[in-house]
């Protein structure tokens, strides 16, 4: 439970600085770089939640 937690917040604080890049034009090169994360992110999340569902 303590590690979907962290997942979460995790997730949290990528998607806060994957918006707050979106605004700066400048600093676009970090933003593939956290889209990645951030889906890599999901991906785990949503498969962990699946799992905990369906078995």
């Amino acid at each position: 439970m303590h590690f979907l937690i962290l997942l979460l917040l995790a997730l949290s604080f990528f998607l806060y600085y994957t918006f707050k890049l979106l605004r700066k034009p400048e600093s676009r090169r970090y933003l593939v770089l956290l889209l990645i994360i951030d889906t890599w992110l999901s991906i785990v999340l949503f498969y962990l939640f699946y799992s905990a569902i369906f078995d």
